[in-house]
């Protein structure tokens, strides 16, 4: 993505902050339904942002060394400051093609293949970066799944409706899960497990994060692409949904990959 200023790659960076704390407890419980943590030594997030992965799940990376990398340099400045008393654990401004200098145990990549020309490419040479046996985890968007957002909240659905129009040239690959597996066997993977992302919703913590999860993207559709959005009506809709203790949100539209080197 291409970033006008500072102030909207500091949104942009903060944005990304409050999803990754609602997949939080998701990510961590396909880390361990897949049974690959316990063989992992080393982590690379690729494309890391300001290190919302590693801030996330400190906890399962204490006993792993773990290396963030993304071409933006604002991103890993910030992730830099939050981990500086952190062993193990260390923040690269790289192009992610243009890193070459090691090999990994496990590479994380979040929502990044949308934004790359060529998801073969990408595969080919995250192969290059792992270590025999090694694997990659990856959470991205699949347009052939439905985009759900329940209840049904009009402003909401709008507003979704609104950035699907206006990323069509930021999401290169709007169904790259699907090209990931297609292109998998060629590029010298084993796509073991595909699971559709099916975020649940139901403590207040959670509820009042995408609301703020929500305002941001408003914020975002009207910076990138210059589509204006109703903010007050939409945070007085999800206010009221809030209020109504309506039941759980059910988001899809995305999906996680589970993929392991064969070459």
């Amino acid at each position: 993505m291409n970033f006008k200023d500072t102030p909207t790659l500091e949104l942009y960076a903060g944005t990304l902050d409050v999803q990754a704390r609602l997949h939080a407890n998701e990510t961590q419980e396909i880390i361990q339904s897949l049974g690959i943590w316990n063989s992992v030594h080393s982590v690379l997030d690729a494309g890391c942002g300001a290190g919302s992965f590693q801030k996330y799940l400190s906890a399962r990376l204490k006993d792993k060394s773990y290396t963030g990398i993304d071409r933006e340099g604002l991103f890993i400045q910030e992730a830099s400051e939050r981990t500086k008393d952190v062993t193990g654990v260390r923040f690269l401004q790289k192009d992610l093609f243009e890193f070459r200098e090691e090999k990994f145990d496990l590479i994380y990549v979040w929502a990044v293949l949308q934004h790359l020309p060529s998801v073969k490419v990408a595969l080919q040479h995250f192969s290059t970066l792992l270590n025999p046996g090694g694997g990659i985890l990856i959470f991205d968007t699949n347009q052939s799944q439905e985009m759900k957002f329940e209840p049904n909240v009009p402003s909401v659905v709008k507003l979704f409706a609104d950035l699907e129009a206006g990323s069509q040239n930021a999401c290169r690959n709007e169904k790259c899960l699907d090209d990931v597996i297609a292109s998998a066997p060629s590029a010298g993977f084993t796509v073991v497990k595909s699971i559709p992302s099916n975020l649940k919703i139901n403590s207040p913590t959670d509820r009042r994060l995408l609301i703020e999860y929500v305002l941001r993207a408003a914020e975002l559709i009207e910076r990138f692409y210059s589509i204006q959005s109703d903010r007050e009506l939409v945070l007085s809709e999800l206010n009221a949904w809030d209020q109504s203790k309506s039941p759980t949100v059910n988001w899809g539209g995305a999906g996680w990959l589970w993929l392991k080197k064969t070459t």
